[in-house]
């Protein structure tokens, strides 16, 4: 840009009249003499018009313009966009769907834009990506694990590199995979219980989970009419309010479930545990499938308990029986290990006793049975050096103020016997609860109980033999062959005028046995 100096001295070419001649060809460097002089002049500053250049975003790169309307350009994807959507809406599905991602570098000292690095993986098909979000699904229920797994940054990592261009799934998207899966599955359990007329066993369980919130577990045991083969399924779990009458709201529950399922008046037996709920819920699920179906479904004595519990019982009783020996014994060792001059006087008696040096027995813990035995094998093992320790004239006096007497035989003789002759008689009053023709049958219907191998095939399927005979089970004719297919001469061959009863206590005479 340039002013003339002669045109200005003219007349009529004053200060108000100054004439700007832009130039586009000029540099930078010529605005500064011609705003030099505006500014004399009084003039407002006239910037060199600048055209409008459009704004560049790395998602055009990736989306074309058609028909007023942005698509997409990632195949096989055909969304598309109005052109007024903003490139926040648009990136986000670039990054989501296409694993397209923008990050910028420092800007460089000659260079005047940002750079842009892209990174992109092949898109996958959507028959592909909803086959990968069921086998997701069946790995989450299958693993136990929860449905914010999915969320989990390792395991989107591994994803990432397993199958390059799928997109995880939400939480949210996962739990409803979940929920279809069960809904697809119900139909399909329902018409499977519908293919055949065996009876099922019904446990159902509480439990609570990680907030303290309880709920009840059911599931259904039962033996495959065809093959023999134990065959348990979870019918569901589902919250039940506490308080009073929650035995009854247990029931309702239970029997609503069974019977949507078709199992109404094919239930067995019941196994729950000691609790009073699960115990009220037995007699009421047992008066309602009555009243629904027929007074001969589930007796009172097929109303029983687990075994495992019941067992618990008698356990607990012959803890309660030899608790006072226990209790002296393990105050005995804490005070040996617990004064350096009894712990002295300790190994010095082992040494005169089995002339070798020896430590005072480890304590307890009290929760865990397992390191109580070793507390009292151990015991068991040094009983002459403990027995000396406390008699010893310098350190008696400790002993006889806290109230420890080891000369009583019976402390040591119910040590010994611990797991014998004390457990098998504080036991004989359960005995009821495990040993009666359907807590047997039970038995082998619950799968958590661990069976040998060996008669795995053989038993089952007299088992089934014997349950559908005894207790009006249809049974086909494959389950038929099936039963007829063991040999007279085996230990499990039962005749078809023998009780249920002979034949289970048969089988558990052989697994003891084994």
């Amino acid at each position: 840009m340039s002013i003339d100096s002669d045109d200005a001295a003219l007349p009529g070419y004053g200060a108000a009249d100054v004439v700007v001649v832009i130039d586009d060809s000029g540099d930078d460097d010529d605005d500064k003499p011609v705003r030099r002089d505006q500014a004399k002049a009084g003039m407002p500053a006239v910037k060199r018009a600048r055209p409008n250049a459009p704004k560049s975003s790395w998602i055009h790169d990736h989306t074309s313009i058609i028909n007023d309307r942005r698509i997409c350009g990632v195949a096989p994807c055909k969304l598309s966009w109005s052109t007024k959507t903003t490139t926040g809406v648009i990136a986000k599905h670039l990054e989501q769907h296409h694993r397209l991602t923008a990050q910028s570098k420092e800007r460089a000292a000659d260079q005047s834009s940002t750079q842009t690095v892209l990174t992109q993986f092949a898109s996958i098909s959507k028959s592909r990506s909803c086959r990968l979000d069921s086998a997701v699904a069946e790995y989450v229920v299958e693993s136990t694990l929860p449905h914010t797994h999915t969320e989990s940054k390792p395991f989107k990592s591994l994803m990432n590199v397993s199958v390059p261009g799928y997109v995880t799934k939400s939480s949210r998207t996962t739990k409803r995979c979940i929920l279809k899966m069960y809904v697809v599955l119900k139909y399909m359990m329902i018409a499977l219980f519908k293919s055949f007329e065996a009876k099922v066993s019904c446990t159902y369980d509480g439990w609570s989970n990680t907030m303290l919130k309880g709920f009840y577990s059911v599931t259904v045991h039962w033996v495959h009419v065809a093959t023999g083969d134990l065959v348990e399924t979870l019918l569901d779990f589902f919250y039940i309010l506490p308080g009073e009458g929650c035995g009854l709201r247990c029931a309702e529950a239970i029997f609503n479930l069974l019977c949507a399922f078709g199992l109404g008046d094919r239930i067995l037996v019941t196994v729950s545990d000691n609790g009073s709920d699960a115990v009220n819920a037995g007699v009421h699920l047992s008066s309602m499938l009555r009243t629904r179906f027929s007074h001969d479904v589930l007796p009172d004595d097929h109303r029983v308990r687990c075994f495992t519990h019941s067992f618990q019982l008698g356990i607990n009783a012959a803890i309660r029986v030899i608790q006072p020996s226990v209790a002296m014994l393990r105050k005995s060792i804490a005070m040996l290990r617990s004064g350096k001059a009894r712990r002295a006087a300790f190994r010095r008696f082992a040494v005169a006793a089995y002339e070798r040096t020896m430590e005072p027995p480890c304590l307890d813990v009290v929760t865990r049975w397992g390191s109580t035995n070793n507390m009292l094998a151990s015991a068991l093992k040094c009983r002459q050096a403990i027995t000396m320790t406390v008699g010893f004239e310098e350190i008696a006096k400790d002993f006889v103020d806290a109230g420890i007497d080891l000369s009583d035989e019976k402390i040591w003789s119910q040590t010994k016997s611990l797991v014998n002759e004390v457990c098998l008689a504080t036991m004989l009053p359960y005995q009821q609860h495990f040993n009666s023709r359907p807590a047997r049958i039970a038995q082998f219907l619950d799968p958590r109980i661990p069976k040998p191998l060996a008669e795995r095939n053989v038993a089952l399927t007299t088992i089934n033999f014997l349950m559908a005979t005894t207790y009006s089970a249809a049974v086909d004719a494959e389950a038929a062959r099936a039963a007829l297919r063991v040999r007279a001469g085996d230990q499990w061959h039962s005749n078809s005028d023998s009780s249920a009863l002979t034949g289970v206590a048969m089988l558990l005479r052989a697994r003891r046995q084994r």
